[in-house]
């Protein structure tokens, strides 16, 4: 029954995109002006905090997975736990338009990872199902507010390379660092140890952010 009702859901999909209006073409940026685009400082901080963010999650997805699974929690928590991921990064759909309004995407991206680390500490020192899904909470959250706030530096300091083949490098470095996360996630030693690795990459990603990088864009800016 769910594989017919997943193949009726793909077959609607595919009627409706076939539906869809043709896109006007766009004319191509040379390589160098995305290029140029993307290595603005403002964009290349920016893409340094989500790949601290991406990490992240590579490796509390699998972490608090490994963990969960050797203290012998009921399979509901894990559930519980990617639930609250999923619910962290619908709220972020609306959180971050409002933090937009009193703050800018920089400062956003410093408080999503200060944010989770404040709670990824919590985890570390008491690690129970309640804490685990409350950092499912955060990571999913920190997510959504810190692609948000990372798609707006990038539309505003390199909007050629927004739909250019540096812009696909760099999200291709974003995919990295979730990978190199969630590999450390199986090699680190399981439990409050391993978390309290993660808080010290966080806390070094927001100490520099604190003291390195200027709250606004314009302050990175070049011609």
């Amino acid at each position: 029954m769910a594989v017919r009702g997943a193949a009726l859901a793909f077959a609607l999909g595919a009627f409706a995109a076939l539906r869809m209006p043709s896109p006007e073409r766009v004319e191509a940026v040379p390589v160098e002006e995305e290029t140029l685009e993307m290595h603005r400082a403002g964009v290349m901080a920016a893409a340094g905090a989500m790949t601290v963010v991406r990490l992240a999650t590579g490796f509390i997805v699998f972490h608090v997975g490994f963990v969960l699974k050797s203290t012998g929690k009921p399979t509901w928590v894990m559930g519980l736990v990617g639930a609250a991921i999923g619910l962290g990064g619908f709220l972020g759909t609306f959180t971050a338009p409002r933090l937009r309004r009193r703050h800018h995407e920089q400062e956003m991206l410093t408080g999503a990872i200060l944010g989770l680390g404040a709670v990824a500490t919590l985890a570390a020192v008491w690690f129970v199902s309640a804490t685990a899904a409350l950092l499912g909470l955060a990571l999913g959250l920190a997510g959504s507010v810190g692609r948000r706030a990372f798609d707006g530096i990038v539309q505003t300091d390199a909007p050629h390379a927004r739909r250019g083949r540096a812009f696909a490098g760099l999200e291709t470095r974003l995919e990295l660092g979730w990978v190199v996360g969630a590999f450390a996630a199986v090699v680190a030693r399981p439990g409050r140890i391993g978390l309290a690795g993660l808080v010290a990459v966080l806390a070094v990603a927001a100490v520099w952010r604190l003291t390195q990088v200027p709250s606004r864009s314009n302050s990175f800016s070049a011609p």
